[in-house]
């Protein structure tokens, strides 16, 4: 038997970045507040903040960076003992893949993807918003052990459910 999704959950957005760079300045005004936006992905990530209209008062610090894995989403380990919409949120972008992965990294994708990369990544802060410090270091403890194929499986659903990004 073959279960049928509703339309909804089957729909797919698609960008056209000629055409979604014209509203930049609008959404860089609606989207833009507390974020530092990183060159090279300053219209994806408002497209994918759009999306979220919970973070959009957050502080959130969008960056390119070495970090061994294509993206990186947590709370600034400085902000972590505020309460969660006081905290300060990295989605850090890899720039730098080893042995010869580089097809990974978000800058070698379409524009469409980069929008869905960085939407897992503020999935992420999302979720950091019902969580309290304990609850951090218990997700830390997780990382480090052998929930973390699940947790990412988590956020994908959260994504998919939530903000229709993908």
């Amino acid at each position: 038997m073959i279960a049928l999704q509703p339309l909804a959950a089957r729909t797919v957005r698609e960008y056209v970045e000629a055409e979604d760079h014209e509203c930049y300045d609008d959404m860089l005004e609606e989207f833009g507040e507390n974020k530092i936006l990183t060159s090279g992905y300053e219209l994806e990530a408002l497209l994918a903040l759009s999306h979220y209209p919970e973070l959009k008062s957050v502080r959130i610090h969008f960056m390119v960076d070495n970090v061994d894995i294509p993206l990186s989403s947590r709370p600034h380990w400085l902000s972590i003992l505020r309460t969660a919409r006081s905290r300060t949120y990295l989605v850090v972008i890899d720039n730098n893949r080893e042995s010869g992965r580089n097809a990974l990294l978000p800058d070698n994708q379409p524009f469409n993807s980069q929008i869905g990369i960085l939407g897992h990544g503020l999935a992420h802060a999302v979720y950091y918003l019902s969580r309290s410090f304990f609850g951090i270091l218990d997700d830390v403890i997780c990382q480090l052990g052998d929930c973390r194929i699940q947790f990412e499986r988590t956020t994908d659903r959260r994504l998919n459910s939530s903000s229709n990004l993908i």
